[in-house]
């Protein structure tokens, strides 16, 4: 196989990304054992070193497990939301084929609740827009976003783009973004279900995020549903 796998990253990480393309594609699926070291370092051309560096990822993202003297195991397919730390959604599918699906834009008065959520004057208008999130052509995640005008005026042909994203907007517009706080839970919605083309009984992960400025002011709000069969969270704990 040709070593440019994707010339913009470390070769080791390259490998990393094929092979948990494949485990999330289900071509190595949950349970099986991926190739030996020694076939997969012909099948990349590259050295030894650099098939463990790619594994020893997989094993700290817990999508692999090796027994002992006996392989490397699948341990899981879905992808990993991370908890500690905060991203755009292009930026975490850095390398998948990534697209939106524009839905709807809006520019309202926004209610009582939303008001003192994001601490607004009243009839201080903020925008609202609805996008699900496509990667490698399935759809994975539904989106909709609240920002106040009063951080940035958007408007529909700014968001009605597969390639737009708010977080890089804010960089341009000089808004550094300090964090977020997140409230996760699980729910069913048969239209989210079926505009994520998936059961309309499945389970799906709900996040409402609250993202904060440099100058603590609430830059956005967002309610986003994943599809629980392609996504979990994860955080990593420290002892205290």
């Amino acid at each position: 196989m040709s070593r440019d796998i994707n010339n913009n990253i470390p070769l080791y990480k390259s490998i990393y990304f094929d092979l948990l393309d494949k485990i999330s594609n289900g071509t190595y699926e949950k349970g099986s054992q991926l190739p030996s070291e020694t076939r997969l370092q012909e099948h990349y051309d590259v050295s030894r070193v650099t098939i463990r560096h790619a594994i020893e990822l997989l094993e700290a993202e817990n999508y692999v497990t090796k027994g002992s003297g006996s392989g490397t195991f699948v341990r899981n397919t879905k992808n990993n939301l991370q908890l500690n730390g905060l991203t755009s959604f292009s930026k975490e599918n850095i390398n998948h084929a990534m697209s939106s699906q524009f839905i709807k834009f809006r520019r309202i008065i926004p209610d009582n609740k939303l008001v003192n959520l994001l601490k607004l004057s009243p009839k201080e208008k903020i925008t609202r827009h609805d996008r699900i999130r496509i990667v490698d052509g399935i759809p994975v995640g539904f989106q909709r976003i609240y920002v106040p005008d009063k951080i940035v005026t958007l408007e529909e042909s700014d968001v009605n783009s597969e390639t737009f994203s708010l977080y890089s907007l804010f960089e341009k517009n000089n808004i550094q973004i300090k964090g977020a706080d997140e409230v996760i839970d699980a729910v069913t919605s048969e239209k989210i279900a079926n505009l994520l083309e998936t059961q309309s009984t499945s389970p799906l992960i709900y996040v409402e995020r609250y993202t904060k400025d440099t100058e603590n002011r609430l830059i956005e709000f967002a309610q986003i549903y994943y599809r629980a069969d392609k996504y979990q969270y994860r955080i990593h704990l420290d002892y205290m």
